[in-house]
């Protein structure tokens, strides 16, 4: 299993794909939460009646704006992890895969672990790129960055855990899928636009959907302990960061949820294995 380990970093870091989208990643989720906290910012200076809001009240708006990183981030370790299973079918080196270790399950298994370290890197850059980019913003306002909480240092760790824990859900995801384009459009579509939408039905309607919590990324939200969507919930006054549960927004515990998206992973790898990993290949 060693081999194959030094074989997928091999695959992994021999192409300029894996520093690319390092860098969308950055870009993408650092602008976002730069362009949120001069919105705080403006939203904030343009109502008299925010004037009230406390010092907590301001180290919750920043750590709903570093928790970003993994709301919207994920797509990437997802797009990574199904790119290093579909890429061996579009690029036809699974072939020499199979040959050098028949064993598939073997392989499918050395694929997931080898995620890990994948997905922690990605995890480790993206988070650091919205806390540099969002509270450098913030500082530069002149807003509490909350770098000096010890709570923000832990949802930030679990922001981390959570991107690398998704990273297996796109092995699974490209075992099952294959067709790398199929792949792609499945993980952006999803992840970008349909999850999100159905995730601001309670806040609109008022109506809790409990089944909605399940979703991965509100499972990945629960990892991290807080979300923009959480946050739709809470009102900028003197008491912001209370959750208004009346909006059905709810976390699973940081433990379950750990488990709950590892078995999205684990059920996408299995049905992949008997859908497409064991057949032929030419």
């Amino acid at each position: 299993m060693i081999a194959g380990f030094r074989s997928e970093f091999r695959k992994f870091f021999s192409t300029r794909m894996w520093w690319v989208m390092l860098l969308i990643a950055v870009a993408y989720v650092g602008g976002t939460a730069a362009i949120m906290a001069f919105l705080f910012d403006f939203t904030i200076d343009s109502s008299p009646e925010l004037d009230t809001i406390s010092l907590e009240g301001f180290i919750d708006l920043s750590q709903t704006i570093y928790s970003l990183g993994a709301t919207f981030g994920y797509v990437f370790p997802v797009l990574v992890g199904a790119l290093s299973v579909t890429g061996e079918y579009r690029h036809q080196t699974v072939t020499p895969t199979f040959l050098a270790d028949p064993n598939r399950v073997r392989v499918l298994v050395t694929k997931l672990l080898a995620a890990i370290p994948l997905g922690l890197l990605y995890g480790v850059v993206t988070i650091g790129g919205t806390v540099a980019l969002g509270g450098g913003v913030l500082a530069l306002l002149d807003r509490p960055t909350g770098l000096t909480e010890t709570s923000t240092w832990l949802y930030l760790g679990r922001s981390v855990l959570a991107l690398t824990v998704w990273a297996l859900v796109g092995i699974g995801l490209g075992a099952l899928l294959k067709n790398q384009v199929a792949a792609i459009i499945v993980a952006i579509v999803f992840t970008q636009f349909l999850e999100p939408m159905l995730r601001v039905i309670p806040a609109m309607t008022g109506r809790p959907l409990e089944f909605l919590n399940y979703l991965p990324g509100a499972v990945s939200d629960s990892i991290v302990g807080k979300s923009m969507f959480m946050g739709m919930n809470v009102s900028l006054t003197e008491d912001a960061g209370q959750v208004d549960q009346l909006a059905g927004y709810s976390l699973l515990s940081p433990g379950l949820a750990v488990a709950v998206l590892a078995g999205y992973a684990l059920v996408f790898a299995i049905a992949g294995y008997f859908t497409t990993w064991r057949k032929d290949v030419s």
